[in-house]
């Protein structure tokens, strides 16, 4: 069974003047489970949310490529009036 480690991030939640207070505190936390022993919990933080960046990225992509491709007479559909 491989080893796993744990990595707690808090987070102060800034508050803006006209804001609702927030229900519970004024932290925001984050956990992530890794069984990346060799790295520091900063070098875990920064390689979880530099994946999730990616993430965001193609989701990104992928929702641009689907507006181009459903309109009409997109690049590619081979249909012309």
């Amino acid at each position: 069974m491989e080893k796993a480690s744990f990595v707690v991030v808090r987070k102060a939640v800034n508050q803006e003047k006209n804001e609702q207070l927030p229900l519970f505190s004024k932290w925001r936390y984050q956990i992530i489970c890794h069984n990346q022993l060799d790295m520091t919990p900063k070098e875990v933080w920064e390689d979880y949310n530099k994946r999730a960046r990616i993430e965001l990225n193609i989701r990104d992509l992928d929702y641009d490529h689907f507006r181009e491709t459903t309109g009409r007479d997109t690049m590619g559909s081979g249909l012309h009036s």
